[in-house]
């Protein structure tokens, strides 16, 4: 006869995705953490490992774990991506009812606490206790764009927010089903509008904050300010109104000077100052208009924003055996 759950497991399936990268260690022994946890809570499970250029001998070591540990699937990526586009592969490959996403830091105690919190509220989002940037361009810079954030495009993030999340399924299937090429989780979540949850918690002591170079964090803001809003155009539209408002004025100052006075000294400062200040609204107004026009481009395009080199799965692919739905 097939098994009844047990009184602590809730009949539910959770999809648990593991992102990775190069410097990531102890994947195997995580993962066999994972598979004893979740078994005492949940009735059906699986744990996604996203390959994003794991070094060879974890990645042997988590290839040997298919053999004798259920459910699961090794998602390998053709190249080393990062960390949102990682995100999104493991959440558009799974399958349950509640989707975690974690990284190497997070603590794996806190998984239930945050699938407990999605079952109530369609998302949760993870914040860290200890600072996720170090040095004081990364921090402030930070501080600065995600206040502008809030303040000018409606998007509320807090300075020290994490990766680690739980999605509901109706969440996934609202992230999945976006237009969007640029695909950034934190962002994308909070413009769904659903009810949302924050869960401030300390990550593991080999949390290394992260540090950018501030090239890296300029291309970033200006990518993120113009895929998530029109804001940025609107300004600088407003700008160069304003700027050929002014341009008139001075047009009219101009004819104004020349019928009452006999004599007009040439100007040259003045109007250095206002030819600078024209090119520079004019090249600045480019510059925006073109960082669209790329946006533009690449959607246009309709290519993946990530391919699968390989899939590997587990042997044992139920989490029960006896709970098979198809008689045989």
């Amino acid at each position: 006869m097939p098994k009844s759950k047990t009184p602590s497991q809730k009949d539910m399936f959770v999809s648990i995705v593991v992102l990775t990268d190069p410097k990531t260690k102890h994947v195997a022994k995580e993962v066999r953490t994972l598979a004893k946890l979740l078994p005492q809570h949940y009735t059906n499970y699986e744990i996604i490992i996203i390959d994003n250029r794991l070094p060879h001998k974890e990645l042997a070591a988590v290839s040997a774990l298919l053999a004798d540990t259920a459910c699961v699937r090794v998602v390998r990526l053709s190249r080393h991506y990062g960390k949102d586009v990682c995100a999104y592969a493991g959440i558009e490959s799974a399958i349950g009812d509640i989707v975690v996403v974690r990284g190497s830091s997070d603590p794996i105690r806190l998984i239930p606490d945050f699938i407990e919190s999605a079952s109530k509220h369609d998302l949760v989002f993870g914040v860290s206790t200890r600072k996720t940037r170090s040095g004081v361009i990364n921090h402030y810079g930070a501080k600065l764009f995600y206040w502008y954030n809030k303040k000018f495009l409606d998007i509320s993030i807090p300075e020290n927010s994490t990766l680690f999340m739980a999605l509901s399924r109706r969440a996934v299937n609202s992230l999945t089903h976006t237009s969007r090429y640029a695909r950034h989780i934190r962002y994308l979540a909070r413009q769904i509008g659903y009810d949302s949850k924050e869960v401030h918690y300390e990550p593991s002591k080999a949390y290394k904050p992260e540090k950018k170079h501030i090239r890296e964090l300029a291309i970033s803001a200006i990518e993120l300010a113009t895929n998530y809003s029109k804001h940025p155009l609107r300004f600088l539209a407003w700008l160069g109104f304003s700027a050929s408002l002014f341009n008139l004025l001075y047009a009219g100052y101009v004819i104004g000077v020349n019928l009452l006075k006999r004599r007009v000294a040439e100007g040259w400062t003045t109007l250095s100052l206002q030819s600078a200040g024209m090119f520079f609204l004019m090249f600045a107004i480019l510059a925006i208009m073109c960082e669209y026009l790329g946006k533009i481009l690449e959607e246009t395009r309709h290519e993946p924003q990530y391919h699968i080199l390989d899939e590997l799965t587990s042997k044992i692919s139920v989490a029960d055996i006896s709970k098979r739905n198809i008689i045989s």
